[in-house]
């Protein structure tokens, strides 16, 4: 309930409206999982947001200056003057992030970034794309990266089995699609420094962690394997993503 009077002061106040004014040269990188249209999964419902209100955020995006982009162009994004530079991602690749989210992505001349988990893709099934879809969606123009071999915590895990995790994700992913794949996303977020100094190790150019906040273009330099995220979550209104994706970031944002 706070967090809903939160939201709608800020929102009423002019106070969103006004930070969305002036914070036009930071990096925004949204993040989702699964986009659903139809019958909900009760499977997964706690990261599957439904297609129409996913598609409001979209044309939100545009409608509002926001360039879409991808990681791979974070490296050329101090010499260049784009206004709100956004990342769209999804993690664990599910199918309908080919199937329902990228037409929507489509309509409205946007791509995104998908991390790819190589054991959900060898197992067949319905929830996950397999790699002829992975190959599908890599060749639409939507940028592929590694989100580890098996979804496995990181900081649970030795370095041995860290760098394994990072390396035969990577190299799989590469093999299947014939492009290279150096932007990660540690799974459920969760990185300390011994993660992050073999990330860089295993030869990942940017990481995405579940750290609130934009990013300043210099943090992106500077701070390149431990990038902050917009997080919508999949019950909250449009007006509440306007919101979430500016002055709730304040303070995150003033902190670095």
């Amino acid at each position: 309930m706070f967090k809903k009077i939160s939201f709608f002061l800020l929102r009423i106040s002019g106070i969103n409206t006004l930070y969305s004014c002036f914070v036009t040269n930071r990096v925004y990188i949204v993040g989702y999982h699964s986009v659903y249209r139809g019958k909900l999964d009760q499977n997964l419902a706690h990261v599957s947001i439904n297609a129409g209100l996913f598609e409001e955020q979209v044309k939100y995006l545009k409608d509002n200056d926001h360039t879409c982009i991808h990681f791979s162009d974070l490296v050329t994004l101090k010499d260049k003057n784009i206004k709100k530079p956004t990342i769209i991602y999804f993690d664990d690749a599910f199918k309908d992030n080919l199937t329902v989210a990228l037409p929507i992505l489509e309509k409205y001349d946007m791509s995104a970034t998908v991390f790819v988990v190589p054991r959900y893709c060898d197992d067949a099934n319905t929830i996950y794309m397999n790699w002829d879809e992975v190959r599908d969606i890599s060749k639409k123009g939507v940028e592929i990266g590694s989100h580890t071999t098996t979804h496995r915590s990181l900081i649970e895990c030795t370095e041995e089995e860290v760098y394994h995790e990072l390396i035969t994700s990577k190299e799989r992913i590469e093999k299947e699609i014939g492009k290279v794949a150096d932007v990660f996303s540690y799974p459920k977020g969760r990185v300390n420094a011994k993660v992050e100094s073999l990330v860089e190790k295993a030869g990942y150019q940017y990481a995405i962690t579940t750290l609130y906040g934009t990013n300043g273009i210099s943090k992106v330099k500077e701070k390149p394997l431990l990038l902050k995220k917009v997080a919508p979550r999949v019950y909250e209104s449009l007006n509440e993503f306007k919101v979430r994706l500016y002055s709730f970031n304040i303070l995150y944002d003033f902190r670095n």
